[in-house]
C-alpha cells in the first residue's frame, strides 16, 4: 500500500492555530489523514510542525508517484522533486519540497514550508 507522508510547517502563536491550519490543509486535499504529530518548531518559534499521512489507492509505483505530484498541488506551487532515488536492496525514494522563500506559493494560508514523501507500506502495518 501507498501513502504520502507530509511535513508541513504553518505559521501559529498556539497550537490551536496550528490545528486550523492543518483542517484547511486537509479540505484542500480532500483525502483522509491520519496525524502523527503536532509540534513546535524548535528552529522557529512561530511556526509549528505538523506531521501527517494519506493514503493513496495505486497499484503502481509510477502511478503513486503522479498521484503524488496531483496531490501536491492542490497545497502548492512550484514543489522541488528528490528522486526518484532507487537502491541496491530494491527500494526507492521519492520527494517534494515546496517553499515560500524560494519561490514556492501556497493555496492553504498559513502554510510556510512542506515536504512529502513517497511511503510503501505493508498492508499488515496499514
Amino acid at each position: 500500500m501507498y501513502g504520502i507522508v507530509w511535513r508541513v510547517h504553518v505559521l501559529a502563536k498556539h497550537e490551536a492555530g496550528a490545528r486550523r491550519v492543518f483542517g484547511r490543509v486537509v479540505a484542500a486535499l480532500g483525502l483522509p489523514a491520519k496525524e502523527r504529530s503536532v509540534e513546535r518548531s524548535w528552529k522557529i518559534p512561530e511556526q509549528y510542525v505538523i506531521e501527517f499521512a494519506t493514503p493513496l489507492n495505486v497499484a503502481t509505483p509510477p502511478e503513486a508517484v503522479f498521484q503524488v505530484m496531483l496531490c501536491v498541488q492542490q497545497v502548492g506551487s512550484g514543489w522541488s522533486v528528490l528522486g526518484p532515488h532507487g537502491y541496491d536492496d530494491g527500494s526507492w525514494e521519492f520527494e517534494m519540497v515546496c517553499a515560500v522563500n524560494a519561490s514556492g506559493r501556497f493555496r492553504v494560508p498559513g502554510v510556510a514550508w512542506a515536504h512529502v514523501s513517497l511511503e510503501i507500506r505493508r498492508e499488515a502495518e496499514a
